[in-house]
């Protein structure tokens, strides 16, 4: 099978998925009677806005967070969590420095070039 193919084999399992997901969503609305979704629906109306206002401070925190390791310069790890500092990243104009090296050809011993990567996305359909 080519790249293509693969490709397309990968799109219809997940839509697969999808498919028997919602099969099985449906079997189990059958088997749930209107008075457990009712009572589903009021744990849902107590419980979202705690959760949704725990979520809120979090993003609160991680803000915090990043300040403090940033300020502090090294990570700082908690009980369950770390918040791992990464200095700097350097970068460089690797087009202007491509054409530097046809002058220059010296400066290629300090060179590297990693592996290619692949990311799998969803195509946009518009």
């Amino acid at each position: 099978m080519n790249a293509k193919e693969l490709l397309d084999e990968y799109t219809n399992n997940l839509a697969g998925i999808d498919l028997l997901n919602g099969e099985r969503q449906a079997m189990v609305d059958k088997v749930i009677t209107p008075e457990i979704k009712a009572r589903l629906a009021e744990i849902d109306e107590e419980i979202d806005p705690i959760i949704e206002k725990v979520n809120s401070r979090n993003q609160e925190l991680i803000k915090l967070i990043k300040a403090e390791v940033i300020a502090a310069g090294q990570t700082i790890s908690g009980d369950h969590h770390q918040a791992v500092y990464s200095k700097a990243r350097v970068s460089w104009d690797t087009k202007g420095l491509d054409g530097y090296a046809v002058a220059h050809p010296e400066i290629l011993v300090f060179r590297s070039e990693g592996n290619p990567s692949v990311s799998l996305k969803v195509r946009s359909t518009r």
